[in-house]
C-alpha cells in the first residue's frame, strides 16, 4: 500500500499484448528503459457491471465516465484524451442508450459500440480524478511509436472498438 492509499502489484497478462510486446521472457511482465511509462487512467463513475440491468441503471444514475492517457519520457509527460460525442450529429452516448431503452431496442447498450464523429483530441488533465491508473513500463522505441501515433492521428472519427492501434 502506498502513502497514498493506492496498491500497487506488478502483473503478467501475455495474452492482451501485441505479438511484439517487450515482456519480461520468464514473468510475462511489461519492461521498459528507465524513465519511459504509458499511463492508462480510469475515472469509471463506481458503475456495476454485475449484470445488464445494474450497468443500465448505473450509467442511468451517473452517466460520465472517461479514460485518457499519460505519456511518459525522462523529458516530457503528454496527458491526453479523446472526446468522442458532444452530440452535435448523434446522440452522446449515455443518451442513445437510454432513447434506444425507450424505443424498446433489443440490445441498447450496443449504441456504446457506435463510432462517432463529432468530438476532439484532448491534452492535459481531466477535471476529475481517476479511480484506476495502470503504470507501465514501456522502451525508448515503445515511446517513440505511441507518440508519433498520438500526434500524427486524425481524430474525427471515434469508437471504443475503431481508435487503437497495435502499438503497445
Amino acid at each position: 500500500m502506498q502513502p497514498d492509499g493506492w496498491s500497487v502489484q506488478p502483473f503478467a497478462i501475455k495474452c492482451r499484448f501485441a505479438a511484439d510486446a517487450d515482456l519480461d521472457p520468464a514473468t510475462g511482465i511489461p519492461v521498459g528503459d528507465d524513465g519511459y511509462y504509458l499511463y492508462i487512467l480510469n475515472e469509471s463513475a463506481n458503475w456495476d457491471h454485475g449484470n445488464p440491468k445494474s450497468i443500465l441503471f448505473s450509467i442511468w444514475q451517473r452517466p460520465w465516465a472517461h479514460s485518457w492517457l499519460v505519456l511518459e519520457s525522462p523529458q516530457d509527460r503528454l496527458e491526453c484524451g479523446h472526446t468522442g460525442d458532444f452530440g452535435l450529429t448523434r446522440p452522446r452516448y449515455h443518451a442513445g442508450v437510454f432513447q434506444r431503452i425507450r424505443d424498446g431496442h433489443p440490445d441498447p447498450i450496443a449504441y456504446l459500440w457506435e463510432t462517432m464523429s463529432d468530438g476532439q483530441f484532448q491534452t492535459g488533465k481531466p477535471n476529475r480524478p481517476p479511480t484506476f491508473v495502470w503504470r507501465m513500463p514501456i522502451t525508448r522505441r515503445r515511446y517513440q511509436l505511441i507518440h508519433e501515433y498520438i500526434m500524427q492521428r486524425k481524430y474525427e472519427r471515434f469508437g471504443a472498438r475503431t481508435t487503437t492501434a497495435q502499438i503497445w
